[in-house]
């Protein structure tokens, strides 16, 4: 039991093997393009209008089509036309898994009864599970790193609850942290799993890396750009609001005894991602 994506779920039960799930995921991933690829397909855009597009949305809670129509590259019906057709192309895990011939219909209809079945418990909370000062605030920045992670890292997650704990925070395979002081005064701790560690790197760099410098470096620069966009939504609302530049965690943080932390955990394909959140 527990938190789980559809094929992870069919590997653990021995319905597909791994083979067949990674080659299910990339002939997926050919199938449903990007947004700005199909734009830039149907020549309504150009390369560096994409990238500019993608640089803007590492600063601004906003979707690519919603950028790209401010800055007037595209139109909104150009933006509906696109969205239309990636509805239309779209295809699930499940869909890929039939169409290569690993999975017949019937029985995929089966399992994913039987997965969305055992999942339904699962659903996040949004809320903490104690009173606490700007929790509309907080909550906010809990679910604009599921967008970011998406959006600029191209990491699905499924976030589990938010759990009030004690005593201490695991650093993980690498740890970071960054402070926030003004309106709101909360430090954030990160526990990156190594293998998400990697794919962020290789996004925001790039290309793949094994160099620890490199690689705490990316992890610093996700939590910047998560910095910056929390503290822009704070501005537009009136709210002053500074943070600290992202360090990394050299070890496990302990707690005092009066201090909590809120633990949040991110679980993706890959591995977990683990937020801390500790007021101050």
């Amino acid at each position: 039991m527990g938190i789980k994506f559809f094929g992870q779920y069919l590997l653990e039960k021995g319905v597909i093997t791994k083979q067949q799930l990674l080659e299910a995921v990339a002939f997926q991933e050919q199938q449903n393009i990007k947004f700005g690829v199909y734009a830039m397909r149907k020549g309504y855009i150009s390369k560096e209008q994409l990238e500019s597009v993608l640089k803007e949305q590492k600063n601004s809670d906003m979707k690519f089509g919603e950028i790209a129509v401010k800055l007037r590259f595209l139109s909104d019906d150009q933006v509906l036309e696109i969205i239309t057709k990636q509805q239309n192309d779209h295809i699930y895990l499940g869909t890929a898994l039939v169409m290569k011939g690993f999975m017949r219909k019937e029985a995929l209809e089966k399992e994913l009864k039987e997965y969305q079945q055992e999942q339904a418990d699962y659903s996040p909370t949004r809320s903490f599970p104690a009173k606490i000062e700007n929790e509309a605030d907080l909550i906010y920045l809990v679910e604009l790193i599921d967008r970011l992670l998406l959006r600029v890292v191209d990491i699905k997650t499924k976030r589990g609850d938010i759990v009030k704990k004690k005593r201490r925070f695991e650093k993980g395979d690498y740890g970071a942290y960054v402070a926030f002081r003004g309106s709101i005064n909360v430090a954030l701790l990160f526990n990156f799993a190594e293998s998400i560690a990697l794919q962020i790197t290789a996004e925001l760099i790039g290309e793949k890396t094994d160099k620890q410098e490199l690689i705490e470096d990316a992890m610093k620069e996700f939590i910047n750009i998560i910095s910056g966009n929390i503290t822009a939504k704070l501005a537009q609302e009136g709210k002053s609001v500074e943070f600290s530049v992202p360090s990394s965690l050299i070890e496990d943080v302990h707690l005092d005894e009066n201090q909590v932390i809120f633990s949040v955990p991110y679980h993706t394909v890959e591995g977990l991602i683990m937020l801390g959140i500790l007021l101050s």
